[in-house]
């Protein structure tokens, strides 16, 4: 059925434990801020996304196992003082985090290991450091210029990143904000890729973004904003883990607009609405100029609710929609991805330091696909392989319990 599977074999195990310690001191003049922490995961995956294209004995089945403990850290401190009738704050931070993975593909059958794809052992670690510097000349006029330096190291490949951020916002009255925001950033690519041939990937990828727009307070439980961005990324390698290769990607731009508004009354009322309109595009490859895939170009939110104390008494409710509207799955636009309408809710009570909570989920009972992609498949019966689309299904109507308990 809709909720089944095409193999009794397919599914998998995960867990996944994470401990964390913080700590904070606030002075006057100053905020510290720290925390370590610990993360421990486990999975086991048994999929099949071709079924019997490329082993019509066998089947198509890939066990996808992965085995990580992460652990990092975080330190930041920010002065506030005064220059002339100017408000300040310069903010110094450093971030470390290392990861050791073992991470393996195997082709399976009926979750019996057939063949060893890849069986990879993985120590990555990243180092940032960052400073900041807040400047409120007047009422009127706020810049932020910071500066961020990275470094990134798997095995015997390195790579460091100086990025540079600034921000301007001029509020000519009290209820408008005018603001534009530009930086250098980047994104990691999968370590495996990093080694694996032909097309080996760079360990980071630079990114430069603008973004421009305005925030409008008409009262101060209400606020409207609209913003407009263009986000441009170097050509990439992208690594494909259901198949242990590389494949190489154009430059991309990414450019939209997104508005959204959120109320908060004193009353214990509140409401949100957000949608974001945005287009992607290869940047040098004519062919393929239009259309970068399964990227949704519309979506939408909103949410409702009410929580408010009454006494030791605080009791909640909200609901909340999501939208996400068709959209191409292949670069030339012959086949696409399905839209989707969710709407969940939460309930509950909160006693002093006792809470009970009910969270309902697809509460309209709706049949959606989470995940959807353009793949070529050839099942047991057919004579050669077919492209189509694939996906996973969507959660049916879902309604999940719990008991919290608060303390400090």
């Amino acid at each position: 059925d809709r909720y089944g599977s095409a193999a009794p074999t397919h599914g998998g195990k995960a867990h996944r434990h994470m401990a964390t310690v913080a700590y904070d001191a606030h002075t006057h003049h100053s905020d510290l801020s720290s925390q370590a922490y610990i993360v421990r995961s486990n999975s086991d995956l048994f999929s099949n996304y071709t079924y019997f294209e490329n082993d019509p004995i066998n089947g198509d089945q890939i066990e996808q196992k992965d085995d990580r403990t992460m652990v990092g850290s975080a330190l930041g401190w920010a002065y506030h003082y005064q220059l002339g009738p100017a408000h300040m704050t310069a903010s110094l931070g450093l971030q470390f985090r290392a990861d050791a993975i073992n991470n393996a593909l195997y082709h399976d059958a009926a979750q019996v290991r057939l063949l060893t794809v890849t069986d990879d052992k993985l120590n990555e670690r990243a180092i940032g450091l960052y400073a900041q510097e807040e400047m409120k000349l007047s009422r009127a006029l706020r810049f932020i210029l910071g500066a961020r330096g990275d470094h990134l190291d798997v095995g015997s490949r390195d790579a460091a990143r100086f990025s540079p951020k600034f921000v301007g916002v001029l509020s000519p009255i009290e209820q408008l904000d005018v603001f534009v925001d530009y930086g250098w950033g980047f994104h990691s690519n999968d370590a495996r890729g990093v080694f694996a041939p032909p097309n080996r990937a760079n360990l980071i990828t630079p990114t430069v973004s603008y973004e421009a727009g305005l925030r409008i307070k008409p009262d101060p439980s209400f606020q409207l904003s609209l913003a407009g961005f263009v986000i441009n990324s170097r050509g990439e390698t992208v690594y494909r883990e259901d198949t242990a290769t590389n494949e190489s990607v154009p430059a991309t731009r990414r450019y939209g607009v997104e508005a959204q508004a959120l109320y908060h009354g004193k009353s214990g009322f509140f409401a949100d609405a957000a949608a974001a309109l945005s287009k992607e595009r290869y940047r040098n490859d004519p062919a393929n100029a239009d259309s970068m895939t399964p990227a949704p170009t519309k979506t939408v939110s909103a949410g409702a609710g009410f929580s408010r104390a009454f006494g030791s008494y605080t009791p909640f409710v909200a609901v909340r929609g999501k939208l996400v509207a068709e959209h191409p799955a292949t670069p030339d636009q012959r086949l696409y991805a399905q839209g989707y309408g969710t709407l969940d809710a939460d309930a509950g009570l909160r006693w002093w330091n006792l809470e009970a909570r009910l969270d309902m989920q697809n509460i309209l009972g709706a049949q959606w696909r989470q995940v959807s992609s353009a793949a070529t498949t050839q099942l047991g019966y057919e004579s050669s392989p077919v492209n189509g689309v694939v996906y996973s299904v969507g959660a049916p109507r879902t309604v999940m319990g719990s008991l919290r308990f608060y303390w400090q």
